[in-house]
C-alpha cells in the first residue's frame, strides 16, 4: 500500500512526468512482461516508474541479459534503483538519451522496448524522436510494447512500426491498453491492425 500512495502523490505533483495517478496492476504488469520475447538478451524500459513492471520483465529475460530502464522522476527512480538484480541498469535520464546509453554499453539492437511514457501529454517532437529511435534500435522481429490509457495515438505507432496489436486490460485502474508493434524486415508484408479486448 505504501508504494501505491507514494506513486499517487508523485502522479499528482508531477503528472507530465508520471502520466498517471496509479501504479500498473499485477495483471497489467504480467501482461506487458509476457509480450517480451522469452530469454531476451537486451531490453529497454522507458518510463519505468518505481519498477512495478520491471521486475516481471526481468523474469522473462536471459540470465546474462541487460535491462536498461529510464525514469526521470527522482522518487520513482530511487525505488527503481533499489531492485536487486545485476542485469538492471537504472538510468535517471530522459528516454531521449536511449541511443546514447545503448552505445555506452555497446548494444546495437534490442529484443524489446517496453514503454509507459505518457506520449499524449509530451511534446510532439520528443515523442517522434523517441519512437524513431525505438524503431531504429529494435532488432528484426523485436517488439515495441506501449502502455496507454486511450487509443488516441494508435495511428502514430502504426505509422512508425507498420503494424500494431491492441489488447485491453480490464484488471487495471483505470482499464488500459497494451499496444504491441513488431519490427518488420523490409521485405516482409505489414500485418493489419488487430484488436483484442
Amino acid at each position: 500500500m505504501r508504494e501505491e500512495v507514494s506513486f499517487f502523490l508523485q502522479g499528482i505533483k508531477k503528472f507530465r512526468e508520471v502520466g498517471t495517478l496509479t501504479r500498473s496492476s499485477t495483471a497489467m504488469s504480467k501482461e506487458i512482461a509476457l509480450k517480451v520475447p522469452s530469454q531476451s538478451k537486451y531490453v529497454v524500459e522507458l518510463g519505468a516508474g518505481d519498477g512495478v513492471i520491471t521486475r516481471y520483465i526481468l523474469d522473462q529475460m536471459s540470465p546474462d541479459g541487460i535491462l536498461i530502464a529510464f525514469e526521470i522522476n527522482e522518487k520513482l527512480y530511487k525505488a527503481l534503483s533499489e531492485i536487486n538484480d545485476p542485469r538492471l541498469i537504472a538510468v535517471k535520464e530522459s528516454a531521449e538519451k536511449m541511443e546514447e546509453f545503448l552505445a555506452l554499453h555497446d548494444i546495437d539492437s534490442v529484443d524489446a522496448i517496453v514503454s509507459a511514457l505518457p506520449f499524449i501529454v509530451m511534446d510532439k517532437h520528443v515523442t517522434d524522436q523517441i519512437l524513431a529511435s525505438s524503431n531504429k534500435h529494435l532488432r528484426e522481429g523485436g517488439k515495441y510494447i506501449q502502455l496507454n490509457y486511450a487509443k488516441k495515438l494508435v495511428k502514430k505507432y502504426k505509422s512508425v512500426f507498420g503494424n500494431i496489436e491492441i489488447d485491453k486490460i480490464m484488471k487495471n485502474l483505470p482499464p488500459a491498453y497494451v499496444f504491441t508493434c513488431i519490427k518488420m524486415s523490409e521485405v516482409e508484408s505489414k500485418p493489419t491492425l488487430k484488436t483484442q479486448v
